[in-house]
């Protein structure tokens, strides 16, 4: 099916404009034939009356010759071409004719009706098709009967019923458009609930509606509440899912920080090798445990309808943290002109998770600028966050995405900053990426699409 025709609007407009149209022609089509069938019976018995006129009026004259007593009472026959006609045929050769007919003569059909009967039907004439009755009669005073034929064009009666088809169609068709504008009204009125509850969706997905309105037709409201019902079903699975999240990383935290404390303090004894031997593996539990759990909780919040992001007081806050965090070394944090409406289409949670880990990475490595510059292009969010550190090679900037990956073993942090923020932005069809700074160092870039674009 061709994409316009995929609007049901657009199928009911066509079925009626189809409808209409087939209506309305055979419509017309009737009624003519029927004005057609109607007029050829009324000149019919016009014609009858006219020829018993002239079964009246014909005699002899003196001469022996064929007359008529008066001229026939309808003027039109005295006209020439006038169209109507009228001829008398006797069997002994005696003819007489209308004056509308002047010089010109009409050939009978042979034999003739039987006496005391007649004929109706078309010939041709004088100027084309006619119709006539012929009658066979034998008025007072003649021996043999006469056979009197009245005609008129067929182009008469062609010529009112073309005029007739011309006003007809254009009143049915003023009726067509008449109805199919109204059909086309009331799918418009009648269907602006459809549009309504596209842009309730769309609230729901923003994030500016939690549900769909509930005074929409009778027709979807089972569809609306089974839908709000639906939405509320997802958030608590949501709660639950977050709350088991955390109570699992509060069951893996709290024992490992036992034993990392614990290790720390033999570390301190004579027992310090054993130690190190107990921190290396508790260090690799942590930082897989919470890498796991962030992953989880970032696709749990991304399922969650209607989860968005204001960026600007994420971005401010998070800056502001990291630099109370970094005050001892002095470093710089440079943010330029935020748009207070930019809003992304993800929790508040993962975006901020996000940013910090890729400012906190910025701040390990820079020497004492970090400049952070928030845009957006082609509906979606592009946030660069420039440090002035020593950067990242061309051939490790993957490298340092894959989980536990780190460039200098020294360094502070665990190795799943980066792997985080690219999983959870690849979560919401965004992606993460590092390139080189203008400042000397890294730049790392970070695309999320925006409410509503």
């Amino acid at each position: 099916m061709k994409a316009g025709l995929r609007s049901f609007r657009s199928q009911i407009v066509l079925g009626a404009v189809v409808g209409v149209t087939v209506s309305l022609t055979l419509c017309g089509v009737s009624i003519c034939r029927l004005l057609r069938q109607e007029m050829e019976y009324v000149y019919r018995g016009e014609l009858q009356e006219h020829a018993v006129e002239l079964e009246k009026l014909v005699t002899v004259d003196i001469d022996g010759r064929m007359a008529l007593r008066a001229p026939l009472s309808d003027p039109r026959f005295l006209n020439g071409r006038s169209g109507y006609y009228w001829q008398i045929s006797g069997g002994d050769g005696l003819e007489l004719r209308s004056p509308s007919l002047g010089s010109d003569r009409i050939v009978l059909a042979t034999p003739p009706v039987t006496l005391g009967s007649e004929r109706f039907g078309d010939m041709p004439g004088p100027l084309g098709a006619i119709l006539f009755i012929e009658a066979n009669v034998r008025p007072e005073g003649f021996e043999n009967p006469l056979r009197i034929l009245v005609a008129m064009d067929s182009s008469i009666i062609g010529d009112i019923a073309a005029r007739f088809v011309r006003v007809v169609g254009f009143a049915l068709t003023l009726v067509g458009l008449g109805l199919i504008s109204a059909t086309a009204a009331h799918l418009y009125l009648g269907f602006q609930f459809l549009d309504r509850l596209g842009a309730a969706l769309a609230g729901v997905r923003d994030g500016r509606a939690n549900r769909l309105p509930e005074d929409l037709p009778d027709e979807v409201m089972p569809l609306v509440t089974d839908f709000n019902a639906l939405i509320g079903v997802n958030e608590e699975m949501v709660r639950r899912a977050r709350l088991e999240a955390g109570n699992l990383a509060h069951s893996l935290k709290t024992p490992l920080a036992i034993v990392i404390d614990e290790a720390h303090r033999l570390r301190r004894t004579e027992r310090g090798e054993e130690a190190r031997r107990i921190l290396a593996p508790c260090e690799r539990i942590r930082r897989t445990a919470e890498f796991q759990l962030a992953r989880a909780r970032a696709s749990l919040l991304q399922g969650t309808t209607g989860a968005v992001a204001r960026v600007e007081p994420l971005v401010r806050s998070g800056v502001a943290a990291l630099a109370r965090l970094h005050t001892a070394r002095g470093l710089g944090f440079e943010v330029g002109d935020l748009d207070p409406h930019l809003t992304l289409a993800c929790a508040a949670e993962d975006f901020e998770e996000m940013f910090l880990a890729l400012v906190d990475n910025a701040a390990k490595w820079a020497r004492s600028r970090i400049r952070i510059g928030v845009g957006s292009s082609g509906g979606a969010l592009r946030l660069c966050i420039d440090d002035d550190g020593p950067g990242v090679p061309t051939s490790d900037r993957e490298r340092v995405f894959e989980a536990g990956a780190r460039l200098d073993d020294d360094a502070p942090g665990t190795g799943f900053g980066l792997s985080i923020a690219r999983e959870i932005a690849g979560l919401y069809g965004g992606r993460v990426w590092i390139e080189s700074s203008p400042l000397g160092g890294a730049r790392a870039c970070l695309e999320l699409p925006l409410v509503g674009r």
